[in-house]
Parts: structure tokens; sequence; C-alpha cells
């Protein structure tokens, strides 16, 4: 479904991602995990067409879309949407959640007001939160109920896969584990597929289908089914397993 080619971006005389290339299949949970600067959550930016890369494609249904005009690249942001780490940074704060909710669907011209009120409420009984927290302004929540509402906005414009930058790694451990067990049941639903960016291989041996790992801008290894996890051969790769699971 999403194909990258010699991806590439610099930042002045740093090479954040080098010549990185992989594949992304329907209905796949594709984890990539390194440490702090290794330039994973620069990818995901460059991947949802936040930072404009400096060389190689993104294709997506066959399409080039470092190279397509706005038309295309609007419908293109349609189709892939991110959740961050801190959902407090996705929020404006003057933003009520229903508004929150509205924006996408409005934006991409999904529905109507009335409409797009309507589903917001859907969306939100979909995640599990109240109907009633339409009116609340984002510091009315706690952070797992942020997310929730930042999944349930990625998911109002009916998107092919939802890239997610660290986005249980603020909560703690029981709202990850919520969290992730929704992100699936909504894979399931939905039919979607994502890319998992953390620094975290207990979240990627928990909800991944195979792992990319990441070291200076690169792919120093790949595995394509997480069942051969502890098959890996990079020192790199082996170093950040043997950080949270025994030999």
């Amino acid at each position: 479904m999403l194909t990258i080619k010699n991806l590439s971006k610099n930042f002045s005389k740093v090479k954040a991602l080098d010549n990185v290339s992989f594949e992304l299949k329907k209905g796949e949970i594709l984890g990539i995990v390194g440490e702090s600067g290794s330039g994973k959550s620069t990818l995901a930016k460059v991947i949802t067409r936040i930072v404009k890369p400096d060389g190689g494609s993104i294709l997506f249904k066959g399409e080039d879309f470092t190279k397509l005009n706005s038309a295309k690249l609007r419908e293109y942001r349609k189709n892939v949407q991110m959740v961050f780490q801190n959902p407090n940074s996705t929020f404006s704060p003057r933003m009520n959640i229903g508004d929150f909710l509205c924006e996408g669907m409005l934006n991409f011209k999904l529905a109507s007001k009335k409409e797009a009120l309507k589903k917001a409420k859907e969306y939100l009984e979909l995640v599990k939160l109240p109907t009633d927290i339409m009116e609340r302004l984002p510091h009315q929540l706690s952070g797992g109920q942020l997310q929730r509402v930042c999944i349930a906005r990625a998911i109002a414009t009916k998107p092919k896969f939802i890239m997610l930058d660290e986005a249980v790694s603020s909560l703690d451990v029981s709202t990850q584990v919520e969290i992730l067990d929704l992100l699936q049941k909504l894979k399931k639903e939905y039919n979607l597929s994502y890319i998992f960016v953390t620094h975290d291989l207990l979240t990627i041996a928990y909800i991944c289908n195979s792992v990319i790992f990441f070291k200076d801008g690169k792919i120093e290894e790949e595995i394509s089914d997480i069942k051969n996890l502890k098959n890996i051969k990079k020192d790199y790769s082996r170093k950040l397993l043997n950080a949270v699971i025994e030999f």
C-alpha cells in the first residue's frame, strides 16, 4: 500500500534520513524503533508530509506523493493521518472537543456541520468516551482521554493508514495497554494500517506485525515477523532488545 524509496532529509549538515526504503502492507502494523535522535520521528513527519523530503519518493497506491500538485497532496493527507506523542500539543486550548473532532471532516468536505457533530459523537463512543465531553476544553480531560480524542479525530477522515509517533509513551502503563488494545480493535473494524514509531520494544512486541530498527537515519535491520524478534543479527538491534528482554 505504501512504498518508501530512498527517502532522505538533511538538517544543515546532519543526515536525519539517509536513503531509507521499506514497504507497508495493507492491514499491517509496522514498528519503527530506535534511540532518541535516530531519525524515526523525522521519518514520521516526512511520510505524513509535515516535513518535505530532500530526496526519494513516497508511493501511495502507485502515485508518488513527493511530486504531486496541491490537490493530490490534500487527498494524500486525508488518507494519511497522524497521532503524536503529546496530545496536548495537538489541541488549540480554546477549541472545544466537538469542534476539534469536526475540523477534519469539514476541512475535507466529508460532512456538513450538523452531520459532523453527529459523527463526532459516534467516534467518541467508538473510542469509549462519553459524548458529553463535546463542549469541554482540552485542559478538562486527562492525557489518556485526550489521546483517545486524537485517535477519534484521526479515523474521522476515513484514512487508509495512521502514523503513530510515540503515541502512548507519555501515558501510564495501564492507559498504554488500553490505547493499544483500542488501536487493534479499530484496525480490524476500519481495515487500517499503522506505522508505530517508538523507542519502546515492549510496545512493538505487543502490537506490531513487523519491526524496523532505525539508527542514524538509516535502517539497521528489519524483522518481517515479530515472532522472530529474537533472531536479530545486528549488535545495535540486540542492544535495544536486551534492554527490555532477557535471552
